[in-house]
């Protein structure tokens, strides 16, 4: 938004913002409840804590650029 705004593609107006926050914060919240009911049954059956460690540590990574792909319909810094 803030570079359509720089460019003068849209013209700035807080209910356009408005509207932007709440769908990417609702995609957001899909999103994590989606991953959640993936993840926990597989890491309830996890047998070693260092798998259980490592899946904690890689899922934030390997998920948020599936969120900021699904809320904006387009990864973060492309032009395209």
């Amino acid at each position: 938004m803030a570079i359509d705004v720089a460019t003068d593609e849209r013209p700035f107006s807080w209910t356009g913002a408005a509207n932007t926050f709440a769908q990417s914060y609702a995609g957001g919240i899909l999103v994590g409840g989606a991953v959640a009911l993936l993840l926990v049954p597989i890491r309830r059956r996890l047998p070693e804590p260092l798998l259980h460690s490592a899946l904690s540590v890689a899922t934030p990574f390997g998920w948020s650029r599936t969120s900021e792909i699904g809320s904006h319909g387009r990864a973060s810094g492309r032009t395209e």
